[in-house]
């Protein structure tokens, strides 16, 4: 089993329901997004938040297992996202910028 260790959490995104939640973009060196091995295993997990009686809860949707190499070839592409082996949602990667060979 990997160990995963946060390294980056995204502000809170409106979700409009209709186009889906888009978050701003963001600039990670790739030194710290996969230590430089673009096939290390990378998880993504999505969560939904609420504001009940003025606390916030998160609420764990779902996640995705990725490679950098994944992610490049990916730009455009719609895949899934699974939690409890069921379809919770769909993500598409819109833009990456490769700045440096591996």
């Amino acid at each position: 089993m990997n160990d995963y260790v946060v390294f980056y959490t995204s502000k809170r995104s409106k979700n409009d329901y209709v186009s889906g939640a888009k978050w701003d973009p963001c600039e990670i060196p790739i030194k710290e997004f996969c230590r430089n091995d673009p096939n290390r295993s990378l998880k993504i997990e999505i969560y939904e938040w609420r504001r009940v009686k003025g606390v916030i809860y998160n609420f764990f949707i779902t996640e995705a297992f990725l490679t950098l190499n994944k992610i490049f070839e990916s730009v455009g592409d719609v895949f899934p996202l699974f939690a409890n082996k069921l379809v919770h949602g769909r993500c598409k990667i819109v833009n990456i910028e490769k700045k440096y060979n591996f």
